[in-house]
């Protein structure tokens, strides 16, 4: 095996379905409290939990599907913009780690792993917009899919915020800007023209965001769950080596190429924006969907860059913390 860090991909695949193994048999007790009452508020998210609901097994196979999607386009990303200085497949398992180990993989779970399939697609074609020949399709379909993202989660809204920092990052002028926000508000402008001629009003679905919104900032904080301390291990490990990846980019941000610096500070606003609804007492554990995402690419990119034990045992630390949560549950503090 070697390095663990850098393990093959047929070692890190198995690692990859162990920890999924451990995680789904597990699903139901850890989080589960605190995921209570936090259902999906918008359209399309109903109809994928009603469905998961009434199909658990389906919505089981169909999680464990998108997660390996997912993590499969991440490293496509990592790959076609040199996030990256040597191969490694280390993005997986940080995925599914925090995106399934943090969180309960049960039916109000399924929406939130479509909505990070469609925001993961979503930074993948913003990255591809990112040329010197203007590239009007990925701009457009990148905004698309993150206003789909919306009907789903009203959490997602946070990526609002995301849309005009990509344009400046990238440099769009004034009519990629129109694309731009031509193809975020598309879907909620069907979505509502659908709802109206169902005989609803037409700010009907507006509405409904707006009031997901709103419970963010109302809705009552459960504590249990979040205050085990092997999970509080992991994320204090998880965010300081997030904190040490942005520090050491940024000292080598001169010797850098510029589609990876553009990359990594990309994701580096795309933590920051999942990173939100966890300051908001509405916050729930399947918000750790969300910020898996930019943490599988910040994690890695300062963890492959180290070498000797040291980098190796706060991976190893990282998954044990993970494993000892989800084996023994109810080790919560207070």
């Amino acid at each position: 095996m070697g390095n663990v860090i850098r393990l093959s991909l047929g070692w890190t695949l198995l690692l990859f379905f162990l920890l999924l193994l451990l995680f789904g048999t597990n699903a139901g007790v850890v989080g589960s409290v605190p995921a209570t009452g936090f259902f999906m508020d918008m359209p399309i998210g109903v109809l994928l939990e009603r469905f998961a609901a009434g199909n658990p097994v389906t919505g089981a196979v169909l999680d464990s599907l998108l997660m390996l999607i997912n993590s499969g386009l991440l490293i496509r990303i990592v790959s076609r913009n040199m996030i990256l200085a040597d191969r490694s497949y280390l993005s997986i398992v940080v995925y599914v780690a925090i995106g399934a180990g943090c969180t309960t993989l049960g039916y109000s779970s399924l929406p939130v792993f479509v909505l990070s399939f469609l925001m993961i697609s979503s930074f993948g074609l913003m990255l591809s917009s990112f040329r010197r020949v203007v590239r009007y399709g990925d701009l457009f379909n990148s905004t698309l899919l993150a206003g789909i993202a919306l009907l789903i989660w009203s959490h997602a809204v946070v990526y609002l915020l995301l849309l005009p920092v990509s344009l400046i990052i990238f440099k769009k002028d004034g009519r990629e800007c129109i694309v731009a926000l031509t193809g975020y508000v598309l879907p909620m402008a069907i979505c509502s023209y659908v709802y109206w001629g169902m005989g609803h009003p037409i700010s009907y679905v507006f509405y409904q965001l707006c009031e997901g919104i709103v419970a963010m900032f109302n809705a009552e904080f459960v504590p249990q769950g979040w205050l085990h301390p092997a999970l509080l291990l992991f994320w204090g490990i998880a965010l300081t080596v997030c904190v040490l990846s942005v520090i050491s980019s940024m000292k080598r941000a001169p010797t850098l190429r510029t589609r990876t610096y553009k990359a990594f500070v990309y994701f580096l606003w795309i933590l920051i924006c999942s990173l939100l609804p966890f300051c908001l007492p509405g916050r729930s554990l399947l918000d750790c969907v969300l910020i898996s995402v930019p943490m599988a690419i910040l994690i890695p990119s300062y963890l492959v860059r180290l070498h000797g034990w040291i980098p190796q045992t706060v991976y190893l630390l990282m998954l044990v913390a993970i494993v000892v949560y989800n084996l023994f549950p109810d080790l919560t503090i207070g």
